[in-house]
């Protein structure tokens, strides 16, 4: 199991299992689970009685040496499905209706119990049964009554199930499998006297109508913070009222996930608690083939593990400490609140998520010495097959998979090497597929490239907060639109009035967003500082790019500006214009968004961080980034028989380089939108609900479909396990 995360032990396998059985983690130096009259001693090198979900705060318990651990088992309260009736077959064969798929819960050998109490026979209730029937129940149930007490009863054989197979009901699946039918080895003679029984399956409000005996799990609420030898789990009935340890159940270990290649965290601004954005960078083992290999759902976890580092949305609002998105209520819609950028050095783009959640701020059962939750999750999950990779590809080679992620966050005292945020990559254990619970692949030990210094006080160098950082040559609507060629940007300062003004030498930053899609190169820019009409303010500029993210081959996405040594304050009524010409355009088109500025004194202390009053785009047509392809042979992703002069059913996929937010104005009656123009000659409309189909909820159907080539696939990088269907809707 991984250490640092909530987890609850799962499967261990036995025989007549209850809800009454309790485990005990103990260390290596108990011998037995016989020890000390059957109670051996606990470890407590665990914790216990954590939070089971992502809304629940409270702290982690650290587990006794008496420690008893409660434990559950599938039944028709945990899984919501019930039996409906039944089929007598022969004397030794009889098949279980039941009200839903159950094949996620049951296996084929598994074995279970039916409580008398929800069997009637003719419409009788046990207690008003004959004996004979009482018999035929129990038979049912898998039960016995205690001669002393009939009331009360045992398991004492239970019926070991198996699904149907195609060969036995047309209805079988894919699968190969009827999903709610089922199987167990009892039945009646039909010749007998009285013939079959007639059951029926009763409701009794809070108790289980089956239960599956031969497997246990605990809850989800052990902890365990560092890595561990193997620990024996004993296991104990209740007997007489008291957990008297008789067998080992088990083990278990505690383990850190393999380390990640590499992993950093970078700050756009220094200054102490601005909200600003930060990039998380990651790289993953190439060797590490279970990317290629994971049937299950991929789950990225970002923890935050303490309160220095806190994520903020993608408006800039802080995420308070109760805040929570369930996974249950995960969209891609939470992603845009989440995060502001997605990117990858693959070809193909950084994988489209499923969907995105939280946890609120010490779900994981962690807190601060004076009991301040601390650590928040946040999780973007991918569909199957369709997840990180462990290799990309460029048109000229394979290499390692770098990936970033952009948000907002809200940086208090930190030093450079902080570590600020923990990077899991892992199987989502509620997708399913997953070859083990809480199966994680790696971990981050993301630690900040630079650390964070107090802001600039009123009276020092400081820009209005509203106007001080003014784009200029804006448009009706506050945009500065790019044309195709080389940028062209002019910056307007104002100063605050609460400030004794911006002075000479003054250092500023631009940080140009979206950081992953502008990279202005190495080499020095062309900057000049225009005077204020009745001030002179010549002197040079100092304009050189810089890396937000150090790498030998990364984004130059901040442009550093020294305000000219000869330079009249920026103070009152006395304001500069920037002048930044000839910069690189991004690399894809790049909707409206607004830049960050640092200003910083000569020194390079006392910073300040604002947004730009005004909007950048660059949307002009052919803009890179934005093509489509329709193949005369072969496929690619984009749908099956693709061939002019005939209707072809296309499945597309929409990848925009930042986060979109539609609204509608005050003044419409429609949403906002935007339209996609077809060349001369082609028509088209969408088929149906404009849903695609998704066919991979289940690893057995992948060979029923066309393999496609590696080239062309997004959903994995592994020749033998690409597919795609090889049909579709007309």
């Amino acid at each position: 199991l991984p250490t640092n995360m909530v987890v609850r032990i799962a499967g261990i396998e036995g025989w007549g299992f209850e809800a009454t059985d309790r485990l005990r983690i103990v260390g290596p130096s108990v011998t037995s689970c016989t020890n000390n009259g059957h109670n051996p001693s606990g470890s407590t090198d665990y914790k216990v009685a954590c939070p089971a979900n992502s809304n629940d705060i409270h702290q982690c318990q650290t587990a006794a040496e008496d420690q008893l651990i409660s434990v559950s088992l599938a039944s028709s309260l945990s899984t919501k499905i019930s039996i409906q009736g039944i089929r007598v077959e022969s004397l030794r064969s009889s098949v279980l209706f039941f009200s839903g798929p159950i094949i996620e819960h049951l296996n084929p050998g598994d074995t279970i119990s039916i409580s008398p109490s929800r069997i009637a026979i003719g419409g009788r209730s046990v207690e008003a049964m004959s004996a004979a029937e009482q018999f035929d129940a129990h038979t049912l149930s898998g039960t016995a009554p205690f001669q002393d007490n009939p009331s009360a009863f045992f398991s004492h054989i239970a019926h070991r199930v198996r699904y149907l197979d195609p060969e036995e009901d047309g209805r079988a699946s894919i699968i190969g499998q009827v999903a709610d039918y089922l199987r167990i080895p009892f039945g009646w003679n039909a010749q007998r006297p009285g013939g079959i029984p007639n059951f029926t399956f009763t409701g009794v409000e809070g108790e289980s109508q089956w239960t599956r005996t031969n497997i246990i799990d605990t809850k989800q609420e052990l902890r365990a913070n560092a890595a561990m030898q193997p620990l024996t789990i004993c296991w104990a009935p209740l007997d007489d009222g008291i957990s008297a340890f008789y067998a080992e159940a088990g083990t278990v270990t505690f383990a850190d996930p393999m380390p990640m290649h590499s992993s950093s965290v970078s700050l756009t601004t220094r200054q102490i608690g601005a909200v600003a954005p930060i990039v998380i960078s990651f790289t993953i083992n190439r060797q590490f083939e279970v990317y290629k290999k994971i049937l299950g759902e991929m789950v990225l976890t970002l923890r935050f593990p303490s309160l220095e580092v806190q994520p903020a949305l993608a408006n800039g609002e802080l995420l308070e400490p109760r805040d929570f998105v369930s996974p249950s209520s995960m969209s891609q819609v939470e992603c845009g609140k989440l995060f502001l950028e997605f990117w990858s050095n693959d070809e193909r783009g950084f994988p489209m998520p499923k969907g995105c959640y939280h946890s609120a701020a010490g779900s994981a059962g962690e807190a601060t010495e004076d009991g301040q939750p601390q650590e928040r999750d946040l999780f973007v999950v991918f569909d199957r097959f369709n997840g990180l990779r462990n290799f990309c590809s460029d048109p000229l080679e394979l290499h390692f998979c770098r990936y970033q992620i952009v948000l907002n966050a809200q940086a208090e005292m930190i030093i450079e090497g902080h570590q600020a945020v923990d990077v899991y990559t892992g199987c989502r254990l509620e997708g399913g597929g997953c070859k083990q619970p809480f199966e994680f692949f790696e971990i981050g030990r993301a630690l900040v490239s630079t650390g964070t210094l107090p802001a600039a006080l009123a009276g020092e160098g400081r820009l209005d907060e509203n106007s001080g950082f003014e784009l200029q040559d804006l448009d009706d609507n506050g945009v500065r639109r790019l044309a195709p060629g080389q940028a062209f940007i002019r910056v307007r300062l104002r100063a605050s009035v609460h400030s004794y003004g911006v002075n000479r030498s003054s250092i500023l930053r631009l940080y140009l967003a979206p950081l992953t899609r502008w990279d202005v190169g190495v080499k020095a820019c062309d900057a000049s500082c225009l005077a204020y009409g009745r001030a002179d303010s010549s002197g040079d500029v100092g304009c050189r790019p810089e890396q937000l993210v150090p790498s030998t081959d990364g984004f130059f996405n901040v442009i550093k500006i020294t305000l000219p040594s000869s330079m009249d304050s920026i103070v009152g009524d006395v304001n500069h214009t920037l002048q930044i010409k000839e910069l690189p355009l991004p690399a894809a088109a790049v909707f409206p968004t607004r830049f960050g500025m640092q200003l910083s004194s000569a020194q390079d202390s006392a910073p300040q961080y604002l947004l730009s009053h005004g909007h950048v785009a660059y949307l002009e047509p052919g803009c890179p980034g934005t093509d489509g392809r329709l193949l005369l042979t072969g496929q690619s992703g984009g749908g099956p028989d693709p061939f002019p002069g005939a209707v072809n059913s296309l499945f597309i996929r929409l990848q925009f380089g930042a986060t979109l937010w539609a609204r509608p104005m005050a003044s419409e009656a429609v949403l906002p939108f935007f339209e996609i123009t077809l060349p001369s000659g082609y028509t088209c409309h969408v088929e149906g609900s404009g849903k695609a189909p998704h066919v991979f909820d289940n690893y057995r159907s992948l060979n029923d479909f066309v393999l496609m080539r590696q080239v062309d696939a997004f959903y994995n990088n592994e020749a033998s396990t690409l597919f795609f269907v090889g049909s579709g809707p007309r």
